[in-house]
Parts: C-alpha cells; structure tokens; sequence
C-alpha cells in the first residue's frame, strides 16, 4: 500500500472519446481530465495511489450509471509546496490509478520524505491525468 494518497479535486472535460464510442459489451466510453492531490510521506520505493477514481467520476457526471476506470496518462504538472509535481509509469487497476511522482525536471523521482500540505502555499494545484473509464 502507498503511502502518498491522491485525492480528486476535480473533474473535467468529459467527453466520448473519439473512434469506437462503446465496448463490445455496449459500454460507453469515455475519457475526463482529472485533478489530483498527494498527502502523505513518499517512498520511492512505492508509487503514489489514488482509490476510488470512479467515485469521482460518477459524482461529477450524475447519470447514475456504473464507472469502471479502464486508463490514465499524466496531462500535466501540478504544484506542491511550490515546486513542481509530474507524474510517470501512471496505471490503473480496477478503479485505482498509481503513478510515480517526478521533481520539476520530469525525471528525477520525488524526494523521500513528508510531502508538504497541500493547499498552505497559495500556488499548489492538482496535477493532471487524462483518464478513459465506462459508463454502464
């Protein structure tokens, strides 16, 4: 289990992805940006892990209908502290995405140790990651 937890801060730019609009099954798909923010105390041992993806979704798009989180990909950097956050290796199991956490020059993983308060510095924002899920 990671000790860095993601928290959604927001969803946006829902839309049907383009190409194939349903599963074989007759699923919807479709993909949203999502907004996330990290508390706890890193390793870089373990990557950071944000539960309940689909929870999010479902909140924000209010049909009522099941989300099953399929993909993820980082979009863009977020902000801790006042430093940069980005995210690699990002990937999903059931409606759970992990992603490694990387410094400001997109390469060099985040430091071990506390990761700063979330929200105390005025420039903190939520990093991005482009997710692909269903709507059943």
């Amino acid at each position: 289990m990671a000790a860095v937890t993601g928290t959604v801060l927001s969803v946006s730019n829902i839309s049907t992805v383009a190409g194939p609009k349903a599963t074989s099954a007759g699923a919807d798909v479709k993909s949203a940006v999502i907004s996330v923010k990290f508390s706890g105390t890193y390793a870089s041992a373990d990557d950071s892990s944000t539960a309940n993806v689909h929870t999010a979704l479902a909140s924000a798009l209010r049909s009522g209908k099941t989300i099953a989180l399929k993909s993820a990909a980082f979009v863009a950097p977020g902000s801790l502290g006042g430093a940069q956050m980005y995210a690699n290796t990002v990937a999903t199991s059931t409606n759970t995405m992990t992603a490694q956490l990387l410094q400001a020059d997109f390469s060099t993983e985040w430091a071990d140790g506390a990761l700063a308060t979330f929200g105390a510095n005025a420039t903190d924002e939520g990093v991005k990651f482009l997710v692909t899920f269903t709507e059943t």
